[in-house]
């Protein structure tokens, strides 16, 4: 059976914020991750919350946000970036629909939690996003 992929409004972001880039959760048959991580943290963790939502608005408001801070790519040549909450544990995975200047599609939530930066689970967060990108972008694109 394949894979059904949806695009939903990030919950939370305000379309005022997206001034160049729509901000987009990928649903995947029927469940958005991303989107549940969200609304998890709204509840239990609102300075993480707060956390994620500075870097959504610089990510919607910016042509290209690359600072090692807030967003970077997982590898030099990696389409997948990293959504970074400064002096918190959330990461959200994300790639630039290509040859749009308007979609983020958001793919997966991660805790990292105390992991060490070279963690086998981020490795997989990582790879799992990559899988992920490159299964939506080839049924959207046919």
């Amino acid at each position: 059976m394949p894979t059904k992929f949806k695009l939903l409004k990030v919950s939370g972001v305000k379309e005022e914020w997206e001034s160049v880039h729509k901000l987009r959760a990928l649903e995947i048959n029927g469940r958005c991750l991303v989107n549940k991580f969200i609304e998890s943290k709204l509840k239990c963790d609102i300075r993480e919350y707060k956390r994620i939502f500075k870097i959504f608005k610089m990510v919607a408001a910016f042509k290209r946000v690359i600072t090692i801070n807030h967003v970077k790519s997982y590898r030099e040549d990696s389409k997948i970036k990293e959504i970074i909450a400064k002096d918190g544990h959330s990461r959200i995975s994300f790639f630039y629909f290509p040859n749009s200047n308007e979609d983020v599609i958001c793919v997966l939530p991660f805790w990292k939690g105390n992991l060490r930066q070279d963690d086998p689970k981020q490795n997989t967060f990582f790879n799992s996003s990559i899988v992920i990108m490159n299964s939506y972008l080839e049924a959207s694109l046919t």
